[in-house]
């Protein structure tokens, strides 16, 4: 009995042995998961906010661009984001040795764009989609006319510039050609 425990503690040792220390790896791992670097990303709308909740106690904050998104400390665990105008941006939050980090992805505030295309426009079948700082129009439209109308409408969305407008309307009907012979 005495030999065969011996033999078990003596293969315990060696397996555990082989196994050796924590792998760095491993180590970069549990770092990564005590200082939040997760990837995390925060989307918002032009004007919209959130509230971002971190398990440890924020001393120090950061944005790297004030102009697409502002941050504020409203407790030592919560920062207030708005966004300001469309962009990407990066927070950075840190403790007492900890640390996390968010991309913010702000985008055109479509939800009044599609009011009103269906207000002024309402039997046409118009898709609205924010893409990054561009605005995306699909579907099918009666007319020229209904396709400029759109298009001028979703302008002011994309701080007035045209070529931020992306427009993917296909014109449906009857198209007439007049020819002269």
């Amino acid at each position: 009995l005495f030999a065969s425990l011996v033999r078990i503690t003596i293969l315990t040792a060696i397996c555990l042995a082989a196994l050796g220390p924590p792998t760095w790896a491993a180590a970069n791992l549990l770092e990564r998961l005590q200082d939040e670097e997760l990837d995390q990303t925060i989307r918002l709308r032009v004007g919209r906010s959130k509230v971002m909740r971190t398990s440890f106690p924020i001393q120090r904050i950061s944005v790297a661009n004030p102009d697409v998104a502002d941050i504020v400390l409203i407790s030592d665990r919560e920062v207030y984001i708005n966004g300001i105008a469309s962009g990407v941006t990066n927070i950075s939050l840190w403790g007492k040795k900890r640390f996390s980090s968010a991309k913010v992805v702000v985008e055109p505030d479509i939800s009044i764009l599609k009011e009103k295309l269906f207000k002024v426009l309402p039997k046409e079948k118009i898709a609205v989609e924010a893409a990054g700082d561009t605005v995306v129009l699909s579907g099918e439209v009666s007319g020229p006319v209904a396709q400029e109308t759109a298009l001028a409408l979703a302008v002011p969305f994309v701080e007035g510039k045209k070529e931020k407008v992306v427009n993917l309307l296909h014109v449906g009907g009857v198209q007439q050609v007049m020819v002269a012979v």
